[in-house]
C-alpha cells in the first residue's frame, strides 16, 4: 500500500503515463516493420529497372532521392522525440488535477473551488503546450519536405521523360515504363 501513498505514484500520474505508454508500445509493432521491409525491397528494384530503361533518369533519380531519405530522417527524428522529463512530469500534474478534481467533485463544489482548480490545471498546461508548439512547427516542416521532395522528383521525372519526345521526336508510350519506373509510381 505505501507505493501508492508516495507523490509520484498518485493515480492521477498513473493513469496519465499509462495512457502515454499504450500508444507509444502500438506505434512500435503496427505497420512500420511492413514498411521497412516494402522499402527495402522496393528501393533497389526501382533503381535496378530505371537504369535498365534509361540511365540518364537513373542519374537523377539516384541524385534526388536522398534528399528524400534525409527529409524522412528528420521527419522520423522529431516524431520520436521522447518528451522531456520536465514535460512528462508537467503531464501528470495536468492528469493528477484533473483526475483529483475529478474524484473529489463533490468536495469542490461544496467548498466553491473550482475556478482554483481550473486555474491551476491551466497553469500547469502552460509549459508543456509552449514546447508542444514549437516542436510542432519543426515537426510540420520536416513533414512537409520529406512529403513535396517525392512531388519534385515525379515533375523532375516526368520533366525529363517529356524532353525526348519534344526534342528528339520519339513516340511517347515507349517512354511511360521508364518514367514510371523512375518515379516508383
Amino acid at each position: 500500500m505505501s507505493y501508492f501513498d508516495q507523490p509520484i505514484h498518485t493515480t492521477g500520474k498513473l493513469w496519465t503515463r499509462l495512457s502515454a505508454d499504450a500508444p507509444n508500445v502500438k506505434s512500435a509493432i503496427d505497420y512500420r516493420i511492413g514498411s521497412v521491409f516494402s522499402s527495402v525491397v522496393s528501393c533497389p528494384c526501382g533503381v535496378v529497372l530505371v537504369f535498365y530503361y534509361n540511365w540518364r533518369k537513373a542519374i537523377l533519380v539516384v541524385c534526388i532521392f536522398p534528399l528524400g531519405g534525409v527529409g524522412d530522417f528528420f521527419h522520423m527524428r522529431f516524431i520520436r522525440r521522447q518528451r522531456s522529463k520536465d514535460d512528462e512530469n508537467e503531464w501528470e500534474n495536468v492528469g493528477k488535477v484533473a483526475i483529483e478534481t475529478v474524484e473529489d467533485i463533490r468536495t469542490v463544489r461544496s467548498l466553491i473551488l473550482e475556478d482554483m482548480f481550473y486555474q491551476q490545471f491551466c497553469d500547469h498546461l502552460e509549459g508543456p503546450l509552449k514546447t508542444l508548439r514549437v516542436r510542432d512547427r519543426f515537426l510540420g516542416l520536416s513533414y512537409g519536405f520529406a512529403s513535396s521532395i517525392f512531388y519534385f522528383l515525379h515533375a523532375a521525372s516526368f520533366g525529363f521523360g517529356v524532353y525526348p519526345i519534344i526534342n528528339q521526336g520519339e513516340h511517347p508510350m515507349p517512354l511511360i515504363p521508364k518514367i514510371c519506373c523512375g518515379t516508383g509510381l
